[in-house]
């Protein structure tokens, strides 16, 4: 990736309304130069929203947007040197591959000579050779993507936006061309900001991910730190697979849960407090007999096999339902079956206290 300098795309306390419904609410970050940085929340949340302030095609009610210090308040996407990818890529489907990928410098009024020279660039970049005089309903969903793409750095856009680009694809594809996505951004070095609700796409693909919820910033960090040390339970439970349960703490690193008590080394509250407990399921592990670090039994609900892992789905004595994820080599198939009894177990410094 691109060395990273500072405060690249600044956006200030924005807040843009619908009449009387606030779609963002006082939203602020940083984005570094060359960073790939993916907005994620679930819908509704004002992520797309949030990009289209950006590139100009929505105005907020209140706050800025600087470029290199510079406003872009007031300014047409037109001024803002963006290249964007919607999510149904918006090709012309009168015009072929070549003639979408040449639009925009034409527009530029590029010589005949660069624009034959950059559309040749992109074509062999992006795996398009032989479709070029092929029109958008001859291509795969694949293929769309890659010509948008195409289309929008053509015209060299110092800032890269894309608004779920790869929802419209199906699993494989979109798992292939992640990786080709982030490979051509890491070559180019071009800002880029997605938008996406899946989560899994934005933990493979980010440098950063910025969560939203209801128009706000739940927390922003990298994919490690929104996972390993989500700022709330919300983003526990957005992130990954979650086991959260309420518990008061007593003293130390003592908490008392509904029927079962639990140690966590990070405790973060005050006695008396009541927190959430978070336990992800590769660190729930499970015994046939009762050891020093067992909470709680359960009966077995639910077994999937996926592959590296075994995923439990238990249901506590106490009433709540829990996920563990057993290593393969570790599951005892003869004793691990739909309605076995085990014990649950946690180390301390595995457990996570939430406000």
């Amino acid at each position: 990736m691109t060395p990273l300098s500072d405060k690249y795309i600044e956006v200030k306390n924005l807040t843009k309304m619908y009449g009387q419904t606030t779609v963002l609410e006082d939203v602020s970050f940083d984005i570094h130069e060359g960073e790939f940085v993916c907005f994620l929340g679930p819908s509704g949340c004002g992520k797309t929203t949030l990009l289209l302030c950006l590139a100009g095609l929505e105005n907020a009610n209140s706050g800025d947007i600087l470029k290199k210090s510079e406003s872009l308040i007031g300014k047409p996407p037109s001024k803002r040197d963006v290249g964007i990818v919607f999510q149904s890529y918006a090709l012309f489907p009168n015009l072929t591959v070549a003639e979408n990928i040449r639009f925009g410098l034409e527009n530029q009024k590029k010589s005949a000579a660069d624009i034959a020279r950059i559309s040749a660039e992109l074509v062999a970049l992006l795996t398009l050779d032989g479709h070029e005089q092929k029109f958008p309903s001859q291509l795969s969903g694949g293929q769309q993507q890659r010509v948008a793409l195409a289309r929008a750095l053509a015209v060299s856009p110092s800032l890269l936006l894309l608004d779920e680009p790869l929802s419209a694809l199906d699993a494989q594809v979109r798992s292939r061309l992640r990786g080709e996505l982030r490979d051509l951004q890491s070559r180019l070095g071009i800002t880029t900001i997605m938008v996406t609700h899946d989560q899994e796409e934005a933990q493979s693909l980010a440098d950063r991910i910025i969560l939203m919820n209801h128009g706000k910033i739940e927390q922003i960090g990298t994919p490690w730190q929104i996972y390993n040390e989500p700022a709330s339970s919300f983003v526990a439970d957005f992130i990954g697979v979650s086991n959260l349960f309420s518990a008061q703490h007593l003293s130390g690193m003592r908490f008392q849960a509904k029927g079962f008590e639990i140690d966590c080394a990070k405790p973060n509250a005050t006695p008396g407090q009541i927190v959430t407990l978070l336990i992800r399921p590769e660190d729930m592990s499970v015994s046939l007999i009762e050891e020093p670090t067992s909470f709680s039994q359960g009966t077995v609900r639910k077994v999937e096999f996926l592959g590296p892992f075994v995923r439990l789905h238990l249901d506590l004595d106490q009433g709540q339902k829990v996920i563990s994820d057993v290593p393969q080599k570790s599951f005892d198939q003869n004793a691990m079956l739909v309605g076995s009894r085990l014990w649950l177990k946690a180390a301390a410094h595995d457990i996570r206290s939430l406000e």
